[in-house]
């Protein structure tokens, strides 16, 4: 008597800290628990109870019900559409890879029991009420649960993971189409319509899902991939028009510089005539249009000319020395919004990195060389906060790395596309960034 109950109060506790563990993975994954409120907190504690005490009984009776799987399924979708209000979709993939993932488990355990007790899985497990068996493979499925529970907790998961909602769609069906496969196979192995083959079916099972997991990570880091890419050719983009702009400018200074001996003859003709309001009334239109920039020709290219000019006084500015040792170039291999955001982040991390430096020891130098078909930059700064390397390339050194270092892939993006080389050097407290291009 003693015992029986025993066994019940360890399945319900079983039950419970699995549909706990979900609640908890979806804190973890895409609901934000202190915004829940109060009767929300109470719908999802009543669900906790009522579908763990469902799960108990209906584990008394049976190892795996199918019915019951779907049931807690649909329940729990619906729960969480009520409270949550989300896309339908995502609430849907996230529960079917739970609860697909926990009967998964199950049944590699199971088959884990079934080689070792072999004939006596049928009594032992599959039919019987509270056998330690039985009890200790659903300990054993959720300890796993908790271990990748508590990675996920430990290592941090994106709340706007909903992007991925159709990846998880699919899997979650693909889950419980293996479910429903290996539910059969498990009880006809019970029943005896089936040979008892522990073995072949855990192993079956571990390659099964070992290549579903593999070809789901593949889908996300492509995805992902994509969608840096994507980042990364908009910054550009915005990068150019923004230079773009800024050569307009000049051009139109370049203009004004080339009439001011127009403007002068004006001027002279109102203080002739000693209209000084209307004089003063041309000289702020002027001073309103006329923004002084001083063109300089370094490389003969002009939107990388611009480039190095516009950045020689941002760094001049924040008190830099700024050399530049270039010549004139017959070509470069990148287009106009590539040159901008190469040579934008690449100053720009360089101007950073000086900025950081206490002492006045701060210069950047320049050195850009083209021969034959060969065209070697190279950029030269001081700095002092050490860099941080991650499998051997370095990256953003922001506190808020999620949304910055996309200078940093940009520049390396541009490079491998043109099939050049870029490399980073630290010597002596100077930072040195390599790039070559070839057949130029």
């Amino acid at each position: 008597m003693l015992q029986a109950f025993t066994g019940k109060v360890l399945f319900l506790f079983l039950s419970l800290w699995e549909v706990w563990m979900y609640y908890q993975f979806l804190y973890a994954t895409c609901i934000e628990k202190t915004q829940l409120l109060k009767w929300q907190r109470v719908v999802m504690q009543i669900s906790i109870w009522s579908i763990g005490i469902l799960f108990t009984i209906n584990r008394n009776i049976l190892f795996f019900s199918h019915v019951m799987f779907l049931f807690g399924i649909i329940y729990f979708i619906l729960i969480l559409w009520l409270v949550e209000k989300k896309d339908f979709i995502f609430l849907a993939s996230i529960t079917i890879i739970y609860f697909s993932s926990v009967a998964l488990l199950d049944f590699f355990f199971a088959f884990l029991g079934m080689c070792m007790i072999e004939d006596m899985f049928a009594e032992n497990i599959y039919f019987s009420g509270h056998q330690i068996e039985k009890i200790v493979i659903y300990f054993c499925s959720r300890s796993c649960v908790a271990c990748i529970l508590n990675g996920i907790k430990k290592y941090g998961a994106e709340k706007s993971i909903d992007r991925f909602k159709y990846i998880f769609l699919v899997v979650g069906l693909f889950f419980s189409v293996l479910v429903r496969g290996y539910q059969v196979i498990i009880s006809d192995m019970a029943m005896g319509r089936r040979e008892l083959q522990g073995s072949k079916s855990l192993v079956s099972m571990s390659v099964v899902i070992a290549v579903l997991i593999f070809l789901m990570i593949l889908w996300v880091k492509n995805r992902i991939l994509q969608e840096e890419n994507n980042t990364l050719v908009m910054e550009e983009q915005l990068q150019h028009q923004k230079y773009c702009e800024m050569v307009e400018v000049m051009e139109q200074n370049r203009e004004l510089i080339h009439d001011t001996k127009h403007h002068f003859l004006v001027v002279q003709e109102y203080l002739k005539n000693e209209e000084y309001g209307n004089l003063q009334k041309y000289v702020t239109q002027i001073s309103d249009e006329f923004q002084r920039t001083v063109p300089k020709v370094y490389t003969g290219i002009k939107i990388l000319d611009f480039i190095l000019e516009q950045k020689r006084v941002v760094a001049q500015k924040a008190g830099i020395r700024y050399e530049i040792d270039t010549m004139l170039l017959t070509g470069i291999p990148t287009t106009e919004q590539e040159t901008c955001a190469l040579f934008g982040n690449l100053l720009d991390n360089a101007i950073e990195a000086c900025c950081l430096v206490e002492t006045e020891e701060k210069w950047i130098e320049i050195q850009i060389n083209q021969s034959n078909q060969l065209l070697s930059i190279e950029v030269l700064n001081t700095f002092e906060i050490p860099c941080i390397r991650k499998q051997g390339v370095f990256e953003t050194i922001k506190e808020e790395r999620s949304v910055h270092g996309y200078g940093i892939k940009s520049m390396r993006r541009i490079v491998d596309k043109h099939q050049g080389l870029i490399a980073y050097e630290e010597k002596e407290k100077i930072f040195i960034t390599k790039i070559t291009f070839f057949n130029v």
